[in-house]
């Protein structure tokens, strides 16, 4: 199953660089030595929550993308290898 969500943002004037500055994110994707330093700080711990809801608390193994679509848009698209349990 794949979910995908786009929000319109801010007009971003350099995407390529928004984009870059996301790297901390993919990287540490699923660490979770990195994550649990992180999830004790203020703010951009969203990422790290879902991973810990989908991959332990439903037990869905799954990959992340995301980043700016464009200059206006921000897309997060999450592939979970086999939803059918949660879809019942």
């Amino acid at each position: 199953m794949i979910l995908v969500v786009d929000n319109n943002c801010q007009d971003i004037s350099d995407v390529d660089m928004a984009n870059n500055n996301l790297n901390f994110y993919r990287e540490n994707y699923g660490n979770v030595k990195a994550m649990r330093t992180i999830v004790q700080a203020e703010g951009g711990t969203g990422f790290f929550k879902i991973w810990h809801s989908l991959q332990i608390d439903l037990e869905i193994d799954h990959h992340i993308c995301l980043g700016y679509v464009n200059s206006t848009t921000f897309s997060v698209r999450v592939e979970m290898v086999d939803a059918k349990r949660i879809l019942k």
